[in-house]
């Protein structure tokens, strides 16, 4: 099975599990992940947030039948739009796209300011990029990534999440049976008791 639909699997599974009823995607470029939580979960109200216009504009004709699905033309970064508040942001492949100061920025958002029970994130595993033929010459997978974790750099990221953002419990996992990405999981603590 191809990798983004192992991924795509491991997304809706962990969705299932965790039963939000608002979901934020930030970068959602194409759509897919919005597309596959629409199809098999239509009671979940969605929000698709990415910063090309013309990829939105693509999304909302795209959803326009679909009332539950939501597409913001914007920068989560520059805070240029307001999000209502999510039970659970997903970040599917975009860190990588950043530099690590931007990912800490947007982790201190997600997590300060929306706080968000559940964030996903998931991000190339640079230890499987051996099993590749094609990679850039800093040996990444793609020229817009400006890094890739291997499994000592991720370890070490997380304990530097752990102590910033010590509401949150932040674990790791891998998204596919070959262990092409990594799924870093932060699930804010007490959230159960907040509801009751």
């Amino acid at each position: 099975m191809q990798l983004w639909r192992q991924r795509i699997l491991y997304i809706l599974k962990f969705i299932k599990e965790k039963k939000p009823c608002r979901v934020l995607d930030l970068g959602c470029g194409n759509g897919k992940v919005l597309t596959y939580i629409c199809r098999c979960m239509p009671g979940i109200e969605l929000y698709g947030v990415d910063k090309s216009e013309k990829q939105c504009r693509k999304l909302k004709r795209k959803f326009s039948g679909h009332g539950n699905v939501n597409i913001i033309f914007g920068d989560f970064l520059k805070g240029d739009f307001e999000i209502v508040p999510v039970d659970m942001v997903l970040i599917i492949e975009v860190i990588e796209h950043l530099d690590m100061g931007e990912v800490f920025a947007l982790l201190q958002a997600l997590c300060f300011k929306l706080r968000a029970k559940y964030i996903l994130v998931t991000t190339p595993n640079k230890d499987y990029n051996k099993n590749l033929d094609i990679l850039t010459e800093k040996g990444l997978r793609n020229k817009d990534h400006k890094f890739e974790f291997t499994y000592e750099e991720l370890i070490a990221f997380m304990e530097r999440c752990t102590a910033v953002f010590c509401e949150y419990d932040i674990h790791q996992e891998y998204c596919d049976k070959s262990k092409a990405s990594y799924s870093i999981i932060f699930e804010r603590k007490n959230h159960e008791k907040e509801e009751s």
